[in-house]
Parts: structure tokens; C-alpha cells; sequence
């Protein structure tokens, strides 16, 4: 599962969570006002900063519809 921990609620938190549902991809999204910067965990990644985060999430977000492309994955 993709965990989003983040310091607080703002327009980036809403764009990957809309992403994230969009994409049908199990997900938590936590926040967590210790934190200084968001961090992404999934598997054995970690990924921190929003820029980073963002960027993250668009190359699965194209994982996930090359695989559901006519003729691939389902």
C-alpha cells in the first residue's frame, strides 16, 4: 500500500488524493503536523517533498495506464 504522510492539508495533498482515487490504486493519506516536508512510502521506496511526491505519482499514474491499455495487463 502507498502511504502519503504529510504536515498539513493543501492543494498538492488534494491533487494526489484525486489522483490516487482516480487511478484505483490502494492508498492511505495521513497527516502529520511533525513533519517539515511530505513523504511518500511504498514498498521499499521513500520519496520526500512535494515536487517529488508529484513526480512520483504521475510516472505511476502512467505505469497504470500503460498496463491498462488495449492488449496489456487486463
Amino acid at each position: 500500500m502507498l502511504t502519503i504522510k504529510y504536515p498539513s492539508e493543501n492543494t498538492a495533498v488534494k491533487d494526489w488524493r484525486a489522483l490516487l482515487d482516480d487511478i484505483v490504486v490502494a492508498h492511505k493519506l495521513e497527516e502529520d503536523s511533525n513533519l517539515k516536508q511530505p513523504i511518500l512510502e511504498e514498498d521499499d521506496t521513500k520519496v520526500s517533498g512535494e515536487k517529488e511526491i508529484s513526480q512520483y505519482l504521475k510516472e505511476l499514474k502512467k505505469s497504470v495506464d500503460d498496463w491498462r491499455a488495449p492488449g496489456c495487463g487486463i
